[in-house]
Order: C-alpha cells, then structure tokens, then sequence
C-alpha cells in the first residue's frame, strides 16, 4: 500500500539544503529522468536518480541560457517535439528548454501569439498553473489567473479555451488557480 509521510526539508533535500523552499516544481525525463525544484529566489535544486542526491544546478541551468534575473512561477514537461520543459515568471515570460541543443530560449512573444490567436486569451494574462498529462493523446493545460482554462491538443495543432467546460464537470467558477 502506498502512503503519506511527513518529512523535513533537510530529510528530503539533504541538510545542505534545509533552508530550500520549493515554490515550482516538474518532472523531466532527460539524462535517464530528473525532479527539478525551483525556489522563489530562483535557486534550481535537482535529484538524480543515479546518484540519489539533490544538487544546486542553478548555475548549470544560466550557463545554458536562462537569465540570471528569471524566476519561475509555472513549469512542466511535456513530450511534443521531441520533449521541452516550458517555464513563465509572474510577468508571462515563457521560456522553453530544447534538450536536443541543450539551451534554454525566450519564447515569449511567439507563445502568446499563438496561444491568442487559438483562443483570444489577452496577450497579458498570466498563467498561475500549467502540467502535462498524458490521457487521450496528451494535453497541456495551462490555468489563467482569472480562472481561464487553456488545453493544448497535440492532434489537432492548437489551444483551445476549455473554461467553460471545466466548470460544466464541478469546477467552481471562482476557482483562481494556486
């Protein structure tokens, strides 16, 4: 059976890390699979599961072209053209990590323009929540902070404004994601 267990920042991130606070968090399956931890001051801790060890990767990660002032409030992976982790900050910079070159770029003005022009989201909006899954082909879901329900479907190529069906199945309507 599995269960629930309590533990301190230190037994879980080493002692070395007791005063981490994780404030975004995402799975990747690069390098044999990898959790990759963000705090809010942009520090990147990340467990390897050959060694069994959390490590401070935060200087790796800038080296390979995310800037120093870039803080994540979002990231997931997901598995669409060959695998990418995406990450946005609270001002709805998007950048996404490609590991076939290994670098990290600012997506921004193209991911919005496409997310806009599938579905009329605001240019501005920021995007509190976004994860993977992998049910009826995949789909990436992105909440907006006003409660918008964004899904991409790998099949048909696009975004599309699910909001009002999320509600339909018992989402409250008030509901502002994290």
């Amino acid at each position: 059976t599995n269960t629930w267990s309590s533990k301190t920042a230190a037994q879980v991130l080493g002692s070395a890390n007791s005063d981490f606070v994780p404030s975004v968090g995402y799975y990747h399956p690069f390098g044999g699979g990898r959790v990759v931890l963000w705090d809010s001051n942009g520090e990147v801790l990340i467990w390897n599961p050959s060694t069994n060890v959390w490590t401070d990767r935060t200087q790796a990660i800038r080296d390979a072209g995310l800037p120093d002032r870039f803080v994540p409030s979002v990231g997931y992976y997901h598995p669409f053209g060959g695998g990418r982790v995406v990450l946005w900050d609270e001002d709805s910079n998007v950048w996404i990590y490609n590991p076939s070159d290994g670098r990290w770029s600012d997506r921004t003005d193209e991911v919005h323009k496409v997310i806009h022009n599938d579905t009329g989201m605001p240019l501005n909006e920021r995007i509190v929540a976004g994860y993977y899954h992998p049910f009826g082909g995949g789909r990436i879901v992105l909440w907006g902070e006003n409660g918008r329900v964004l899904i991409y479907n790998p099949d048909a190529g696009r975004w599309s404004d699910r909001s009002q069906e999320i509600r339909d199945i018992g989402i409250p309507d008030n509901l502002v994601s994290i």
